[in-house]
C-alpha cells in the first residue's frame, strides 16, 4: 500500500511539473504591452511615410498638368506627364515622340459632361473642333472662329407672324375694328470660312416671302405680298483678345448689308395698313459690333454690342433715310452633353426716327426685342442642327420668329 501512495504521489508531482513547464513556455511565446505598443508605432510611420508620398506624387501630378495645360494656351507642344509611381518614386515614363513637322497643338475644348478642359491630340484639330455641339453654337452665334481653311455652308429657314387688333380710321372717316396680320418666311444660303491671323469672313443671301392682310369692320380686306431676293450681307470678324483670368474672349466684326431686296417703302399703301411688306430695307448699311465670351463651365455667356448705320438713298424720287440701330444681346449658353447645347437669350434693336425729306418722320422710331430659346444638336460629326424660337416682347416685334439652321462642313 505504501508502494501505491509513493506511486501515485510521483504521477502528480510528474503531472504538476509538466504544467508549470507548459505555461511557463506558452507566458514567454505571449508578447508582451510593450512590444505590441512598439509595433503599432512602427507601422504607424509606415503609413505616414506612404501618405506623404502619395501627395508629393499627387502635387507633382498636378503641376506638370497645370503646366502643359499653360504651354497649349501659348500654343506650345504640351509634355506628357508620366503616370506616377505608387511602388518606387524614381520609376520614369518615356516621353512620346513630338509630332510630325507641319501640325501645331490645338487649343483644348471644354468637355461639358466633365466640367474641364479636354486636351485634343494634334491629329484631331479640325474634327474635334467641329463635332461638339458647343462649339458649333459659339461659331454660330458669333462668338468663336473656324480655324483656318475651314469652311462652312449654312443653309436656313425663318418664319415669322405679327398681328395686331386695334380700332382704325377709314378714309371716310368712321372708326372700325381692324384685324390684321403678316407673316414673313426667309430663306438663307450662308457661307463662312476661317483665315490665318484669327479671323473669319462670310456672306449671305436671302430670300424672302413677306404677306400682309388687314380686315377692317369684319368686310373689306385689303392684302399685300412681295417675294424674291432679300438684303445680301457679307461681315468680317476677328478675335483680339483670349480669356485669361476675368479678362474674356473678344472679337470684333464688321458688316455690310447691300440694299440688294425690294422695299416697302416704295408701295402705295393704306393709311391704316400697318404692315407695308417687303423683302428688304431699301438701304445700304454698314455696322460695326464686338462680342464678349466668358466660359464658367459647363456654362457659356456671350454679350454683344452692334452699331449700324444706313446711308441715304431715293425711294419714289424721295431722299430717304432709315435710323440708325443700336443692338445688343446678352446670352447663357449651357453645354448640357458633348452632343447638345441649351441657349437663353434676350436680343434688344433700338432703332431711331427715320428722315423723309430731310425732316425727322414721327411714329418711326422702335423697339425690337426678343426673349430667345434654343437648342443645337450634333447629327453628325460635320452636320449641326439649330433650332431657336423668338418671343417678341415689345409691340413693334413679331409674335414669334421660328429659326431653323444646318451648318455643315466639306
Amino acid at each position: 500500500m505504501q508502494s501505491l501512495a509513493l506511486l501515485a504521489r510521483v504521477g502528480f508531482a510528474g503531472i504538476f511539473a509538466t504544467g508549470l513547464v507548459d505555461s511557463n513556455s506558452a507566458a514567454a511565446q505571449q508578447p508582451t504591452t510593450e512590444e505590441l505598443q512598439q509595433e503599432i508605432q512602427q507601422r504607424d510611420a509606415q503609413i505616414q511615410q506612404l501618405l506623404r508620398r502619395m501627395d508629393a506624387l499627387e502635387k507633382e501630378v498636378k503641376a506638370k498638368l497645370a503646366s502643359a495645360h499653360a504651354r497649349v494656351q501659348h500654343g506650345e507642344q504640351p509634355a506628357s506627364a508620366p503616370p506616377p509611381a505608387a511602388e518606387s518614386q524614381s520609376a520614369q515614363v518615356a516621353t512620346p515622340p513630338p509630332p510630325p513637322p507641319g501640325r501645331t497643338p490645338v487649343q483644348p475644348l471644354i468637355s461639358p459632361a466633365a466640367g474641364t478642359p479636354a486636351t485634343m491630340t494634334p491629329e484631331e484639330p479640325e474634327d474635334a473642333m467641329i463635332a461638339r455641339a458647343l462649339e458649333n453654337t459659339l461659331v454660330d452665334r458669333g462668338g468663336q472662329l473656324l480655324p483656318p481653311y475651314v469652311f462652312q455652308l449654312v443653309p436656313d429657314f425663318s418664319f415669322g407672324y405679327q398681328s395686331e387688333d386695334q380700332l382704325a380710321f377709314l378714309n371716310n372717316g368712321s372708326i372700325v375694328r381692324q384685324q390684321s396680320h403678316r407673316d414673313l418666311l426667309e430663306w438663307g444660303f450662308g457661307f463662312r470660312i476661317g483665315l490665318p491671323w484669327e479671323t473669319q469672313v462670310g456672306f449671305r443671301v436671302p430670300f424672302d416671302l413677306d404677306y400682309g392682310t388687314a380686315t377692317f369692320g369684319g368686310t373689306n380686306t385689303f392684302s399685300s405680298n412681295r417675294g424674291g431676293l432679300g438684303d445680301v450681307s457679307l461681315t468680317l470678324q476677328k478675335q483680339v483678345l483670349h480669356e485669361k483670368g476675368w479678362i474674356p474672349d473678344l472679337l470684333v466684326n464688321l458688316n455690310y448689308t447691300a440694299a440688294t431686296g425690294s422695299t416697302s417703302l416704295s408701295q402705295r399703301q393704306l393709311s391704316t395698313f400697318p404692315f407695308a411688306v417687303g423683302t428688304g430695307s431699301g438701304f445700304n448699311s454698314l455696322g460695326a459690333g464686338v462680342t464678349a465670351l466668358k466660359r464658367q463651365d459647363p456654362l457659356v455667356f456671350l454679350g454683344g454690342l452692334q452699331y449700324t448705320h444706313s446711308f441715304p438713298s431715293t425711294i419714289s424720287g424721295i431722299q430717304q433715310t432709315l435710323g440708325d440701330q443700336y443692338f445688343f444681346r446678352v446670352e447663357a449658353i449651357l453645354a448640357a452633353s458633348p452632343d447638345t447645347s441649351l441657349r437663353v437669350g434676350w436680343l434688344t434693336t433700338f432703332q431711331q426716327k427715320d428722315t423723309v425729306g430731310g425732316f425727322s418722320e414721327p411714329g418711326s422710331g422702335q423697339t425690337i426685342s426678343n426673349l430667345e430659346i434654343g437648342v443645337g444638336s450634333v447629327i453628325t460629326p460635320k452636320i449641326f442642327l439649330d433650332a431657336a424660337l423668338l418671343v417678341g416682347l415689345t409691340r413693334d416685334t413679331p409674335d414669334f420668329t421660328a429659326l431653323i439652321s444646318v451648318p455643315f462642313r466639306f
